[in-house]
């Protein structure tokens, strides 16, 4: 999805990414392995009283909630010369920097175009971010050549692609960063019909 993966308290849409997650840091060598444990606390629905605001809670996961955005870098072939130049080479047997009667040689110009943008969120504070497989592929269905988070706080990252995994349309990013504001990961499956879920995003910039 490429607007706003879903989130609850901790994130517990991602707890199908744990499994990946631990599979594309043991597939590199020189990776150690992620330590994301598993919020497994009960969740209580009968003595727990009823938050008058959900703002407290918002405050804590906001922040490691990211945008991604992706581009792909084209080459575009540009002639040298303009279009009447050729004409008049062409048809007067003007000289041309390869020869007489002869094209001018192409200029090749590489040029970024945005391709996705997406939602992330944060789950190591070493810079680790999960987000979904189609955000960061290009039209072709490969790593997009350029991938760019933005923080919260208004930063913005370079990411690499860690891993990803089309089954499951789950990613793993890099960024080169420590410190960060990371959420926990919880157990999707304790998640029950008449439960307060939020889904937080940060696509396009327009904030959370």
């Amino acid at each position: 999805m490429k607007m706003h993966p879903d989130h609850s308290k901790v994130l517990p849409a991602a707890a199908a990414g744990l499994v990946f997650l631990a599979a594309v840091s043991s597939a590199d060598p020189s990776r150690q392995p992620l330590d994301l444990p598993l919020d497994s606390k009960p969740i209580d629905r009968v003595t727990a009283p009823t938050p008058t605001s959900f703002a407290p809670m918002l405050e804590k996961t906001t922040p490691a909630v990211v945008a991604v955005y992706t581009a792909e870098i084209v080459r575009v072939v540009q002639s040298s010369g303009s279009a009447e130049e050729e004409l008049l080479r062409r048809l007067f047997g003007l000289p041309t920097p390869y020869g007489r009667n002869g094209r001018s040689a192409p200029e090749i110009e590489e040029r970024k175009v945005p391709v996705g943008t997406g939602s992330g969120v944060i789950v190591s504070r070493e810079g680790y971010i999960l987000t979904n497989n189609h955000v960061v592929i290009d039209q072709q269905e490969e790593d997009a050549d350029e991938i760019l988070v933005r923080l919260n706080d208004g930063r913005e990252l370079r990411a690499e692609i860690v891993g990803r995994d089309p089954k499951t349309d789950i990613a793993v990013l890099k960024v080169d960063a420590t410190g960060l504001p990371a959420i926990r990961i919880a157990d999707s499956d304790k998640i029950e019909v008449g439960d307060v879920v939020f889904a937080i995003g940060n696509p396009m910039r327009v904030g959370t």
